[in-house]
């Protein structure tokens, strides 16, 4: 029963009394740390968020600004006006159609712009990516009619 009393027991004993506390310590440590990242991070992801979502509610004002602008258009109001054979009804809806190109480049939330006809059922549209345009064109002609 002299083990405790041997100089290897009592080496052992106090160097476990010493890597006892620094484990723990350096377990808080890190516990602590991990959640001061997780802090700063959600802080920085949350107003990064406010800034991208204050953005696209700027971008989505200022196309409802550009739509409500269209209702006094007076190439609009031909088009609602005259007969679809008339040369000043094709000569508007041309103009119509080069200032949604021109325009829709502008927006870079919307990338189409669009104007149905029901009339004659036509539709002119513009759209800023023109690789998938007739699938864009094909897909609002089967919801409007």
């Amino acid at each position: 029963m002299r083990n405790w009393r041997s100089v290897r027991f009592r080496l052992v004993i106090g160097f476990l009394a010493i890597l006892f506390p620094l484990v723990l310590f350096l377990l808080y440590n890190n516990l602590y740390a991990m959640r001061i990242v997780q802090e700063q991070i959600t802080g920085h992801y949350s107003s990064l968020l406010r800034e991208q979502l204050a953005h696209q509610d700027r971008l989505l004002k200022y196309g409802i600004e550009y739509l409500t602008q269209l209702e006094y258009e007076p190439d609009l109001h031909l088009i609602q006006g005259l007969s679809p054979g008339d040369d000043e009804y094709e000569l508007a809806k041309i103009r119509m159609h080069r200032r949604f190109t021109l325009d829709v480049n502008a927006f870079s939330l919307m990338d189409t712009f669009f104007l149905y006809i029901e009339k004659e059922n036509d539709l002119l549209y513009a759209t800023n990516l023109s690789y998938n345009a007739e699938a864009k064109r094909e897909a609002l002609l089967r919801r409007l009619v």
